[in-house]
């Protein structure tokens, strides 16, 4: 039982943490866009 909830945790920590990468990949596209497109 408490190897699942780690288990569930590290799959809430490693979505989250994919979550933020993502989140930051578009923050970056978006001012990369913003640049250009001055």
């Amino acid at each position: 039982f408490l190897l699942h909830q780690l288990r569930q945790l590290e799959l809430k920590v490693t979505s989250g943490w994919e979550e933020k990468k993502s989140l930051a990949r578009v923050k970056r596209a978006e001012a990369h866009s913003k640049n250009f497109g001055k």
